[in-house]
């Protein structure tokens, strides 16, 4: 993140919903620390010397009840930043898991590594966009199709409904034909041939009735 002062934002809605996602003062600077569990917010309630923290009922449960105690936990978390600087706190963070990035002035930007690897101020950026979507798109559709339905519907729901709609989505790609084909192409040590990319080879094919016309398709998962 850039800026030329300290952002804030409100978290979204949903499984967060009520968690202040801000730029938090660290000792040096500020960070973008984002604890999305229990778990990291006992981490690093820990990290920053106050294992009294970590004990608060509110972060000794399965699932963050965020819309309830989400302002109160995210004021705790802003209390104990200050206690190290940013670095320690990426390193703090890095090693338990939970989202974390420093906040960069504007005129520092172009010196950052990541900004610099990712083309961020270059004019690059586009085409650095572009090479990674394709990448990511080279992968099974089911699998993208289900990620995107997780993320989407993630915003409206609690944790445990999120859970659920995730254990759902990989259930049905583990049913679905795509999943076997993977499986048989990892042993065969061969590229899958999903469903999606056999249709799409078909249309290309296949020639169409004379004077034209259209294809309908039903398929199965």
């Amino acid at each position: 993140m850039m800026t030329n002062s300290a952002p804030s934002a409100e978290g979204r809605s949903g499984p967060l919903a009520g968690v202040r996602h801000r730029a938090r003062p660290t000792k040096d600077g500020l960070a973008m620390i984002i604890p999305y569990s229990p778990q990291n917010y006992r981490d690093l309630f820990c990290a920053a010397g106050r294992p009294d923290l970590a004990q608060d009922p509110r972060v000794n449960v399965e699932f963050l009840d965020a819309r309830r105690a989400g302002e109160a936990i995210s004021e705790l978390v802003e209390s104990v930043t200050p206690s190290l600087t940013t670095e320690e706190w990426i390193e703090v963070c890095t090693k338990h898991s939970i989202p974390v990035g420093p906040v960069l002035r504007l005129d520092e930007a172009a010196d950052d590594p990541y900004v610099r690897e990712g083309h961020l101020l270059d004019g690059e950026a586009v085409p650095a966009a572009l090479e990674l979507a394709a990448e990511v798109a080279a992968n099974a559709p089911l699998a993208l199709a289900a990620v995107k339905t997780v993320v989407r519907l993630a915003d409206a729901v609690s944790d445990t409904e999120a859970f659920t709609l995730q254990r759902n989505e990989t259930r049905s790609l583990r049913e679905s034909a795509d999943f076997a084909e993977g499986v048989r192409a990892f042993t065969g040590k061969r590229t899958p041939k999903t469903r999606c990319q056999m249709i799409q080879d078909l249309l290309l094919t296949a020639p169409l009735p004379e004077g034209g016309g259209f294809f309908v398709l039903r398929l199965q998962a």
